[in-house]
């Protein structure tokens, strides 16, 4: 239980960087675990209420939006400490390597309860799949991966970022019509936001602008416009490109805003969602491992079909289930399961005079 509360504590994470960008990434990452958790209920045949279903939606036009637009956010900075080529490979060591190795230890695990799991991988031929067509979450790294070296190699080219932008908003809009697979898709439709991410980065790092983004009239005007949003979009089934575009932003500037003010409310107990966002990463990777686990054992074990208790269950664990077995990772010194280098050991030499 002690060490329950020491992850969960807002001194265990580096406060050398910003909270507000924690708060943001908290959000929207617990709103993906929700939305694969009562997915995954569908799936394994539980009967899901259609009000309910309903709710997988909140949040959808702006949640995977908003973590490329932050990762854009820090470009300029982190090409500037590490110049290019290191950003090519701190982008590798941080996205591509967790996503190899909890890639294959997904499959081997859906593999090995194939008769318990929503996924049907056979054989082990399958493992050649994630080379270059990611599984399940794992989209998410790959293309985060592609857009950051696609803007990498653009940026340096092409300096003017308002060409730039141009050019993200035409792979948008042209992105449903072009047939050549998921991941030039994924590319395509998220690289406008990398794009827009660096062009605000500015304002948004400007300690001088925090309490005005804090705003509790901005929040409000963006909030309404985001539910009209959502409305539209799933309410009124208008999922024009155009439109999806636009309340994507709404909805991404929404939570920033949030953000911005759960930032400036320096609560404890709120601070956990902060918590959450600094490990956002370990929970994209696991998150479907330990609810659908959470899921097998309740159904499977103990005959539990209760929807609202697998959901909320689900959710919790696959928020709260990847923070502490990170933490706990580290301490047991299996850091290898999520980076290439020892951090402890890094550590150590980083404070030698």
């Amino acid at each position: 239980m002690k060490l329950f509360s020491n992850i969960l504590d807002p001194a265990s994470i580096n406060n050398s960087r910003l909270d507000w960008i924690d708060y943001a990434k908290g959000i929207a990452i617990t709103l993906v675990v929700y939305r694969h958790v009562l997915i995954g209920l569908g799936r394994a045949g539980l009967d899901i209420d259609p009000d309910l279903f309903i709710t997988t939606h909140i949040g959808l036009t702006f949640r995977m939006p908003l973590f490329f637009l932050l990762s854009g956010i820090f470009f300029q900075k982190s090409v500037e400490k590490r110049a290019r080529s290191g950003y090519f490979f701190h982008k590798f060591k941080t996205i591509m390597y967790p996503y190899f190795i909890w890639s294959f230890i997904q499959m081997s695990m859906q593999m090995m309860l194939i008769d318990y799991t929503n996924a049907q991988f056979a054989s082990f031929s399958d493992y050649l799949l994630i080379l270059f067509k990611p599984i399940a979450q794992f989209w998410f790294l790959y293309a985060l991966f592609n857009v950051s070296v696609l803007y990498l190699i653009l940026s340096h080219w092409v300096r003017n970022k308002v060409v730039l932008l141009i050019l993200g908003v035409v792979l948008f809009y042209f992105a449903p019509d072009v047939k050549l697979g998921k991941l030039v898709y994924d590319i395509m439709r998220l690289f406008v936001f990398f794009v827009i991410g660096d062009l605000v980065s500015k304002p948004l790092l400007d300690q001088n602008n925090y309490k005005k983004l804090a705003s509790p009239v901005l929040a409000l005007i963006l909030f309404s416009v985001a539910v009209l949003g959502e409305w539209i979009i799933v309410g009124q089934q208008n999922d024009h490109v155009m439109i999806l575009l636009l309340f994507a932003l709404v909805g991404s500037s929404s939570t920033i805003n949030v953000s911005f003010i759960l930032s400036s409310a320096k609560s404890k107990i709120l601070s956990v969602i902060r918590i959450v966002g600094y490990h956002s990463l370990y929970i994209f990777m696991l998150h479907a491992i330990i609810s659908a686990a959470f899921r097998i054992v309740m159904i499977n074990l103990f005959g539990i079909t209760h929807v609202p208790f697998l959901l909320v269950g689900g959710t919790f664990l696959g928020v709260i289930g990847p923070v502490l077995f990170q933490s706990i990772s580290l301490r047991l010194g299996l850091w290898f399961l999520f980076t290439p280098y020892n951090p402890t050991r890094r550590k150590m030499t980083s404070t030698k005079v």
